[in-house]
């Protein structure tokens, strides 16, 4: 769809309500803390432990087979050497009465520092009543270290603990009673957090809790792509609107909008208007007038920069200041990924048609703008287009098989550029189409084809009947009630796969065909550096934490977009929410 003019002004405001900041960036307060998760072979689970920051942690807790009652043997280390430490089983009886109730039990720590007996409730429980909730926590008297750890109670089975290293740093408190999630914008290495506040009738951004200059309307918050800049839209007196970049006004226009940044962060460009001339402003610098312009992009290297353009009836594709053809309409260019070609779709009478580096391609009755995609090495370039009642893929000019339909948000490249995957339809017969071969299957879901690293395999979503499964490489998985769209994803070795699966109205992970444990609901996996470890977030009830291998960390409120991003292979982070407390989590695995 062909955007439109600029006006005097087409920013896009953010939803601004009700924020207040309370406390800020680098100065704010630091909370470190060691969290325990688990590995659980029966009922028993320990979830969300917390331990202080003085250096106790627990090394495991084991529910006693046989027992009538909840008992555990533990074992915990780092408190001071013969210190004095007590020993808490915590829980809710539910009875007549739901009655909160204690066991206490009294101990020393060796010379060593190391804690270890046995705890079981001591408490009468009439018939049949067993607590629950019960969280099992030991204390130091000199070192005031305290470890807590909840468990749920089980005859069978241990429950095995791998240390965890968190801290989290206080990025900003603000007011969610009426702010949306979608006024909040994270930069991409999840490290920072930006959002627009309302401040005595005036507009202005938080930035890690740095508030910014008022404005009478703010909007187009955007990072860089190093996450190091930060730059939006501000409007003065409804009528003098500028790009604000790391701080610094730019130039007032009539109208503005598009804000990017490039590739390496360190150039900026973006449209404006004066009246009724409109340009693209690139690195603080005007471009040619024009009638009308649209967002600009970038090339890969960031050295390059391409737009449309219209003059009267007719449009152009403006590269680097150089003028296209005037073609009846011109749309999506799309820059090479080694920046040296760029290409676009034009229309002229009834023929539609890709133009690369000022080329023409053959003309048909159609070609999808959307679908046009350059191969990984730039060398091969593909889309859909259409003769007759037939749609085919064209790739370096040469058409493939014609078929009815063709799902045009699927043309896939494998990351070796040598091969091509694509769904097709032949009336009601789907098929899935890789380098030139034809599977069929009921039906299939859109954005589940993919290549791994390597090139050597291939997996998407069929499904038969109201089961949807996983197949790699011609080999089905286990059928479920629904696969998660977009959410398969291969190792960085290729050796592992993984996606989310749907059991009834929960949904696990699975890993080469391994279940996880069922969930409410579950973010995208993410695999390691070194594809050893896979970790995502995940909801039960009200909690919202992080699985990493099967094991449960500590509980937030939320985790922002579901989004987590490794540091190496042992380390990863995240950005959480507690009440309204935003807080940048950092884990160190330490096994």
């Amino acid at each position: 769809m062909r955007s439109k003019p600029l006006g005097r002004l087409i920013i896009t405001p953010v939803i601004l309500l009700s924020v207040l900041i309370v406390s800020c960036g680098p100065s704010a307060e630091e909370i470190a803390e060691t969290s325990i998760a688990t590995i659980t072979p029966t009922a028993a689970v320990a979830q969300t432990p917390t331990l202080s920051s003085s250096g106790c942690y627990l090394i495991s807790i084991s529910p006693v087979e046989g027992a009538g009652i909840p008992s555990y043997d533990y074992v915990a280390e780092g408190f001071a050497p013969n210190e004095f430490v007590s020993i808490t089983l915590e829980g809710t009886l539910h009875g007549d009465l739901n009655l909160s109730a204690t066991t206490d039990d009294l101990g020393y720590a060796d010379n060593l520092g190391v804690v270890e007996g046995n705890i079981t409730w001591s408490m009468f429980v009439s018939g049949g009543s067993l607590p629950s909730d019960i969280t099992f926590s030991i204390e130091g008297s000199d070192s005031e270290c305290t470890v807590s750890q909840p468990v749920t109670w089980s005859t069978t089975g241990s429950i095995s603990v791998s240390s965890r290293d968190t801290s989290e740093r206080l990025v900003a408190q603000v007011d969610f009673s009426s702010l949306s999630e979608d006024s909040v914008i994270v930069s991409p290495d999840l490290r920072r957090v930006a959002f627009g506040d309302n401040v005595d009738d005036k507009q202005t951004v938080v930035v890690d809790g740095e508030v910014g200059k008022q404005y009478d309307l703010i909007g187009d918050l955007v990072f860089s792509p190093d996450s190091q800049r930060f730059a939006y839209f501000a409007v003065i007196d409804d009528e003098a609107v500028f790009a604000v970049v790391d701080g610094v006004e730019g130039k007032h226009y009539t109208g503005a909008g598009g804000l990017v940044f490039s590739p390496d962060s360190q150039r900026v460009a973006y449209m404006a208007s004066e009246d009724e001339s409109h340009f693209v402003v690139v690195d603080g610098k005007e471009g040619k007038t024009y009638d009308q312009v649209d967002w600009p992009i970038f090339s890969p290297d960031s050295q390059h920069v391409a737009y449309v353009a219209r003059i009267g009836a007719q449009w152009l594709v403006v590269a680097d200041g150089v003028e296209g053809k005037l073609y009846d309409d011109a749309l999506n260019p799309t820059f090479s990924p080694n920046s040296q070609r760029v290409a676009y779709w034009a229309s002229e009478g009834d023929s539609l048609f890709v133009v690369v580096n000022g080329e023409e391609e053959k003309r048909y009755e159609g070609v999808f703008a959307d679908t046009l995609i350059f191969s990984p090495d730039s060398m091969r370039i593909a889309y859909v287009a259409l003769e007759g009642e037939k749609i085919f893929v064209v790739v370096n000019g040469e058409e493939g098989k014609l078929y009815d339909s063709i799902d045009l948000g699927m043309l896939v490249f494998s990351p070796d550029s040598q091969r091509l995957a694509y769904f097709a339809f032949e009336g009601d017969r789907p098929f899935v189409v890789v380098d030139g071969e034809e599977e069929q299957y009921d039906g299939f879901m859109e954005e589940t084809l993919i290549f791994s690293p390597d090139s050597m395999r291939v997996a998407y979503v069929p499904g038969e009947g109201d089961k949807q499964f996983v197949v790699m490489n011609g080999e089905e998985g286990k059928p479920y009630d629904g696969i998660g769209q977009g959410s398969l994803v291969f190792s960085p070795d290729s050796r592992r796969l993984a996606y989310l699966a749907q059991v009834g109205n929960q949904w696990l992970v699975v890993v080469n065909g391994v279940e996880g444990k069922l969930y409410d609901g579950i973010g995208y996996p993410v695999f390691s550096p070194d594809s050893q470890r896979i970790v995502y977030y995940v909801a039960m009830g009200d909690r919202r934490f992080v699985v990493v291998d099967g094991d449960e960390g500590s509980a937030y409120d939320f985790i922002i977009y579901g989004m987590i991003a490794f540091d190496s292979s042992n380390s990863f982070h995240y950005l959480a929410l507690k009440g309204n407390e935003f807080y940048l989590v950092e884990e160190t695995i330490n096994r």
